[in-house]
């Protein structure tokens, strides 16, 4: 991979470039500020595949600079990676909410670096199986190859993190942590006829309205949200969130029906929200810290399987 590095301590940098070294990457570009950065990422022709970002630098933070480069469509889903001391939950939250993919605390360790930019090849994969070009809004338009199941970041909804950056953001918290959250499952009854009435572009915009509807639902509430693919979401909410499901699919499915009859215009499928039983972490508990986000997945597909669309149209 490409990558650009950025951070205002020197010597950091010369130990992130000897691990960089080690590890095989050679095409590397150090930067020891945001704002000295983001003249490279727009000049660069060939772009850059990953990002490495300090949070604390002068003039602009690596949280800003995060915000500004996710401004930049050809960077909307580049992997961006904090390489910070900084461990409190609010720079945590902070870096995650501005789109920061990854997490990782200083001392820097070379194999934990190594698993982190492997995870980043990966996202770089997945993403250029599924682009195709920017429209003109910056949004990303998609192809024939765009499936049913992607996980895609919606690039239009309030409050989005892709998959990925969700379950790096419980892993990052920890257990203990992560027992200030809980998990709800999101199901949209009706995607799949509609995605193979519509197709993949038509179906990703849909996807988008629901994805806007459930923001509104739960914006009262501490929030991050992810997409999960097959018309599925999944957000985090506070764990003291007043959250009962039959209000919230009510809710939901009020704020949807304005939309019911344009998407009639394209099948006749009607189109549902239904929610999974709330997860929450356990202290006790071995599992990984993201384990409750895959609960709350099972969950909203067991609610959805066992639910008719006529009952919410």
């Amino acid at each position: 991979m490409k990558i650009l590095a950025v951070d205002d301590d020197p010597v950091f940098l010369e130990l992130l470039g000897k691990f960089l070294r080690e590890l095989g990457h050679t095409e590397v570009v150090f930067c020891e500020s945001g704002s000295a950065a983001l003249p490279i990422l727009n000049s660069s022709s060939s772009g850059f595949d990953c990002l490495l970002v300090d949070i604390q630098m002068p003039v602009m933070n690596g949280i800003e600079f995060c915000k500004s480069v996710r401004a930049i469509p050809r960077y909307a889903r580049t992997p961006v990676l904090m390489v910070t001391s900084m461990s409190e939950t609010q720079y945590i939250d902070a870096a995650f909410l501005a789109g920061a993919s990854d997490y990782i605390t200083k001392p820097l360790k070379r194999m934990e670096l190594k698993a982190r930019l492997s995870l980043a090849a990966s996202m770089n994969q997945n993403r250029a199986r599924q682009l195709a070009t920017l429209s003109g809004r910056g949004a990303v338009r998609f192809g024939s190859h765009l499936r049913f199941s992607d996980p895609v970041l919606l690039h239009e909804v309030h409050g989005i993190l892709e998959l990925v950056a969700l379950k790096n953001y419980a892993l990052t918290l920890g257990n203990f942590r992560m027992q200030s959250w809980k998990a709800i499952g999101f199901a949209t009854l009706g995607a799949s006829e509609f995605y193979n009435a519509c197709g993949p572009e038509q179906f990703y915009e849909v996807m988008e309205d629901v994805g806007n509807i459930l923001f509104d639902t739960l914006k009262q509430s501490r929030l991050m949200m992810s997409y999960t693919g097959s018309g599925r979401f999944v957000a985090l909410v506070s764990r003291h969130a007043a959250c009962e499901r039959d209000d919230l699919e009510a809710q939901a499915n009020a704020y949807l029906q304005p939309f019911s009859e344009h998407y009639r215009e394209f099948t006749a499928s009607p189109i549902a929200i239904v929610a999974g039983r709330e997860q929450r972490s356990s202290l006790l508990s071995f599992q990984p810290a993201d384990g409750l986000i895959d609960r709350a997945i099972v969950s909203v597909q067991e609610r959805a399987a066992n639910t008719a669309v006529r009952t919410f149209s």
